[in-house]
């Protein structure tokens, strides 16, 4: 996971804001596709320290879905409506909507504009 999908997590941290977070839930999938549990577990902890780490510091979740079990499916949809904050507005909202400020000079805007940069140099 690098490039592209690393920027995608960032930008999305950033649109977000730090508050936020504990209404995300990040969902590993593809489970149907190791050779075990244990092997799986292992890439899945490696995702969450290298690419997740400040998302679950400041309240995300991950939850595996199984594709091939639909009560997967469901126990993410009810402690999703169970134990999210309704109602608590994203990063991006606050800063234009609450503060004005145009999309440029939100931190969600700054950030896009440092990897269009990156992508130009």
């Amino acid at each position: 996971m690098a490039g592209v999908p690393h920027r995608s997590i960032r930008v999305f941290g950033e649109l977000c804001g730090d508050k936020f977070l504990t209404n995300v839930v990040i969902l590993t999938t593809m489970w149907d596709k190791v050779r075990s549990m244990e092997e799986g577990g292992k890439r899945e902890a490696t995702i969450k320290m290298k690419y997740w780490n400040a998302m679950l510091h400041h309240g995300a979740t991950v939850n595996r879905f199984y594709k091939d079990d639909p009560k997967s499916a469901w126990t993410i949809v009810d402690n999703l409506i169970q134990e999210r904050q309704l109602g608590q507005a994203l990063l991006l909202q606050e800063e234009m909507v609450d503060l004005g400020k145009p999309l440029n000079e939100t931190t969600a805007g700054k950030a896009l504009r440092r990897d269009l940069w990156d992508v130009l140099r």
